[in-house]
């Protein structure tokens, strides 16, 4: 696209330009796609390393460290009060939790919320599992949540080995939970 001896470019050169950048931002969004795809598609895990230190408030009020969760399996659940699709699979996390509470480890992550509303919560949705409260979002970011809900399954090691965001089914849930007290 060279410019005529005035300095602008003319139309015709504008326009081949234009195509070329919109073809090539397609193919990148395809090979996005495709990889995203490929990745949801293929229903295995992938560890994401391990499991980053954070502290955060138990609801007994005492901290509770990352470090401390290693050596058995572990589910972190993170939620909000105010989050509509953690209203709908809270049950069945709860449920899931007296079948699992001798093989994995369950924690409710309450992220970006206030402590009152979502002890309130707790109460009404009838949550049998510890629920922890995230205060200043530093287990949200160690965890790199993007939304809630956000589920990670932790194996004894310490490895993240599937990160589920987005409301999941006790089906689900439950296959999940076998995969990690199973290693």
């Amino acid at each position: 696209m060279a410019p005529s001896a005035t300095g602008a470019c003319s139309a015709d050169a504008l326009k081949r330009s234009g195509k070329r950048l919109t073809l090539a931002a397609v193919a990148v969004a395809a090979l996005v796609l495709a990889g995203v795809a490929s990745a949801l598609l293929s229903g295995k895990p992938t560890a994401e390393g391990t499991l980053p230190p954070f502290e955060v408030e138990a609801q007994d009020g005492s901290p509770l460290r990352s470090a401390g969760l290693v050596g058995e399996p572990l589910f972190i659940n993170a939620w909000a009060s105010w989050c509509i699709p953690c209203r709908e699979e809270t049950p069945g996390i709860s449920r899931l939790y007296e079948v699992y509470r001798d093989r994995v480890r369950f924690v409710g992550l309450n992220v970006r919320d206030q402590r009152d509303d979502a002890l309130d919560y707790a109460r009404d949705l009838g949550i049998t599992y510890p629920i922890a409260f995230d205060r200043g979002d530093a287990a949200y970011a160690a965890l790199r949540v993007s939304g809630v809900p956000t589920s990670l399954f932790v194996d004894r090691g310490g490895t993240i080995v599937r990160r589920v965001i987005g409301p999941m089914t006790e089906a689900e849930l439950a296959a999940y939970l076998d995969e990690i007290a199973a290693e």
